[in-house]
């Protein structure tokens, strides 16, 4: 939902703070609490990165960065094939629509 998004959101600002202030835990904390609320967004998994990467769990941040690059490629792959139906309907409507212009001028002359 809109507000679980708006939710994972702001967890993963406030993780960002958290890390900038150095309070890893907290930004380890919120940093998952995102991921968990939105697992298919790439930027709450890379905020866990990081606050693993700070906090010297290297193995763990690897593995969330790793997670976070999957599901950015999946989101680029989805907005890919969605670009391209869009692409493919705009075709036919212009092809549509020029169809029609041509008959119209094909009558009128």
């Amino acid at each position: 939902t809109a507000q679980t998004e708006e939710r994972s959101k702001l967890l993963a600002n406030r993780s960002a703070a958290h890390a900038k202030l150095g309070d890893y835990e907290a930004a380890l904390a919120d940093a998952e609490e995102a991921a968990r609320l939105q697992p298919d967004w790439p930027k709450a998994w890379a905020r866990k990165g990081k606050a693993l990467t700070c906090l010297q769990r290297h193995k763990a941040a690897a593995s969330a960065y790793a997670r976070g690059l999957e599901m950015a490629l999946t989101l680029m792959q989805k907005n890919d094939e969605r670009h391209e139906r869009e692409l493919e309907a705009l075709q036919k409507q212009a092809k549509t629509a020029s169809d029609s212009y041509m008959a119209l001028l094909g009558e009128t002359e």
